[in-house]
């Protein structure tokens, strides 16, 4: 992720206090998203594959996008393989 796309989001974090916070291309929403404390128990009581998911499609109105071009927001890092996939990716670019 871009140094700039992180800036945006940490700053969108401290100015939309309370709101979930996700980064978007315009049409789709991407990762990492932040979650407030009030979505803890509603992140923790679903399965571990639909969580997230469910709590950002349950509350679509509390949902601040930050629009960015950055292609890494669509990267999933959730397992261990797409995780080295992307650190490869990364040291071939010389990032």
């Amino acid at each position: 992720m871009a140094v700039s796309t992180l800036t945006a989001l940490l700053g969108t974090i401290g100015a939309e206090s309370g709101r979930i916070v996700a980064p978007s291309d315009g049409e789709r929403r991407g990762h990492p998203s932040y979650f407030p404390a009030w979505a803890r128990e509603e992140l923790l009581s679903g399965p571990l594959d639909a969580g997230a998911k469910r709590v950002l499609q349950s509350h679509p109105d509390r949902i601040t996008h930050v629009l960015t071009d950055d292609p890494w927001i669509k990267r999933n890092l959730n397992t261990p393989e797409l995780l080295a996939e992307a650190e490869k990716e990364l040291a071939l670019s010389g990032r």
